[in-house]
């Protein structure tokens, strides 16, 4: 689905005018705004509205935490003229490689932290009535993810959590997604009506790779030592080139694979 930068503009049967001419437009509520889905390979974190109107983004803003640097939040204008559609989604690339057509680059929102870490969290906030966020009022929340690395807990993003936990949309602070290396998507699949989340509302997808023998999602010394125990015992498993052969080039080829990744799809 091809995505673009909203604007009143966008919509000439609700309006053909900009926002301060058109009292009569129906908005959703800011809770209405939902963090969908993430993208782990292509980088991409989607945000969905689940109301029948439209939800103007301007003044929304970020906050974002990993296992280093907790409380980074986005520019105050950086989605400034943005605006859902009813029951539409909105790509942002994380990694910034997105052009006009798909998505919308989170650079121009302003600092995040690294989501490319041992945890993450992210929390969706949305002004008050004078345009205004406070980072410590848990009833500014839209929405809230967190995830880490084999679900393991990490308390110095916690802090960070336990403002979606007292504002009724996370479960605990120490709850994580458990995703792993090779994690592809995190899909939502809880109650889209129900403001409070937890891990177990999330499908985990993760990547099939050949170097992951013992299937756990990452690729460590654990499966270089199945691979040399199978290679050993001439097991299947262990003839990567499915040459019906066990030799040099399977071990060569498992290492490669192992160390560039490009064994998983």
């Amino acid at each position: 689905m091809k995505m673009q930068r909203f604007t009143t503009a966008s919509f000439p049967i609700l309006c053909s005018f900009v926002l301060a001419l058109c009292p009569s437009i129906a908005w959703s509520a800011p809770q209405d705004v939902l963090i969908l889905n993430f993208f782990a390979r292509d980088n991409e974190l989607l945000l969905f509205n689940r109301n029948s109107e439209p939800t103007n983004l301007d003044g929304w803003r970020f906050m974002t935490s990993n296992d280093t640097v907790t409380g980074i939040t986005t520019d105050q204008h950086g989605f400034e003229g943005i605006v859902l559609p009813p029951f539409s989604t909105f790509i942002i690339q994380l990694d910034n490689d997105a052009d006009i057509s798909h998505g919308f680059n989170a650079q121009d929102l302003g600092a995040l932290a690294d989501h490319q870490s041992d945890a993450f969290a992210i929390t969706l906030f949305f002004p008050d009535a004078k345009g205004e966020i406070s980072f410590q009022d848990e009833t500014q929340i839209a929405d809230h993810m967190q995830w880490s690395l084999n679900g393991n807990h990490h308390q110095s993003v916690e802090g960070h959590s336990q403002l979606a936990v007292d504002g009724g949309l996370w479960t605990e602070h120490n709850e994580w997604i458990d995703v792993r290396e090779h994690t592809y998507l995190l899909d939502f699949i809880g109650d889209s009506t129900q403001r409070l989340h937890g891990p177990d509302d999330y499908n985990i997808i993760i990547l099939f790779c050949n170097t992951d023998m013992n299937n756990d999602g990452n690729t460590d010394f654990f499966d270089v030592s199945l691979f040399l125990n199978a290679f050993a015992q001439a097991d299947p498993a262990a003839d990567i080139n499915h040459d019906g052969v066990f030799n040099f080039f399977d071990v060569s080829e498992f290492l490669n694979l192992f160390t560039s990744g490009d064994g998983c799809f």
